[in-house]
């Protein structure tokens, strides 16, 4: 088998069904079930999936989010620019998968209940809505599997793709600089910035929709859940802090 590096990525191009089902990646499993995998056998990045286009998209990003603040007298907003990358289409993409995730997850039960009381029904049993009821908790297993994947997958993507645009943006503002602003910019700073901070940016990738499960929460069980969330949110920064300290009182 040639060489996947050498050729054309697989995504690109696919069938609905392919993309469902991974489908597309079937040629690289199977040449790792054989032998180890190498650096030359990973596939070749899709356009809008390198760094080149997605540090100038985050570049023309953040001078229109600073022109448009700059005229209000306000403060540019670096969160609303990395919006801005991703596309309404994947944000939609996104959304869907979730709300089919969390319905499928609520869905189940239900079906698992409707099996078993049909099953308990004993000399009545109704062999009918029994294959009913059974196919609906398969079908419902298998939305929820590939609605799941697929949604990770999309979250992971794009919180890689808003670091990488990231820390690009800063390398290329650093590389710009003259001597003297470079020299009165404290290196550390920009160590930080790109070694920890952009690492954070594929967190609120996956934890977006915590608000609406919190409120989904709230409706089911009532008041209880706040006090919940309000102790879990004093608890972190407290927990944070303490391993700060204690990660300075070792140096």
């Amino acid at each position: 088998m040639p060489n996947a590096s050498n050729g054309k990525n697989p995504r690109d191009g696919a069938s609905a069904l392919s993309i469902v089902f991974f489908w597309w990646m079937n040629d690289v499993l199977r040449l790792g079930n054989k032998l180890t995998l190498t650096d030359q056998d990973l596939f070749p990045l899709l356009e809008d999936h390198k760094s080149e286009e997605l540090i100038e998209k985050a570049e023309k990003c953040w001078l229109e989010e600073l022109k448009q603040r700059q005229s209000k007298n306000k403060k540019p907003r670096l969160w609303k620019a990395m919006a801005s990358i991703i596309p309404w289409k994947s944000g939609l993409v996104m959304i869907t998968l979730q709300t089919i995730r969390s319905l499928s997850y609520a869905f189940l039960p239900v079906c698992l209940w409707l099996v078993l009381k049909t099953l308990n029904d004993g000399p009545n049993l109704d062999m009918k809505f029994a294959f009913i009821y059974v196919a609906l908790l398969g079908i419902t297993s298998v939305v929820q599997s590939i609605s799941a994947q697929h949604y990770l997958y999309l979250t992971d993507q794009w919180g890689l793709k808003l670091k990488v645009a990231l820390i690009g943006l800063v390398y290329k503002k650093v590389l710009s600089l003259n001597r003297y602003r470079l020299e009165a910019t404290m290196s550390g700073n920009t160590i930080n910035l790109v070694s920890n901070d952009a690492q954070k940016l594929r967190s609120p990738c996956k934890s977006w929709v915590m608000p609406l499960r919190a409120t989904g929460t709230h409706n089911q069980l009532g008041d209880p859940v706040v006090l919940d969330w309000l102790a879990s949110s004093c608890w972190l920064p407290l927990s944070s802090s303490f391993n700060c300290l204690s990660n300075f009182n070792g140096k």
